[in-house]
């Protein structure tokens, strides 16, 4: 299997990361260590949708902006 870094098939790997948690799609960053949610869910590139298979966190929330509902 191939390193995940050459299969983003984005210009530039990984530009953002998201995950989807409950119908709602968070952005997350790469961290060293697993988090409770990347624990359980599946980070992806944001643009070309490849699976992220290394640890995330999410990032916190802007308050001024609504949460985006997937379906």
């Amino acid at each position: 299997m191939t390193d995940d870094q050459d299969t983003c098939l984005c210009p530039t790997p990984w530009p953002r990361l998201i995950t989807v948690i409950e119908q709602r799609e968070y952005t997350v960053t790469p961290t060293a260590d697993h988090s409770p949610a990347s624990a359980l869910y599946l980070a992806r590139c944001a643009l070309c949708r490849t699976p992220y298979n290394h640890p995330w966190k999410r990032i916190p929330a802007d308050p001024n902006q609504p949460p985006v509902v997937t379906r």
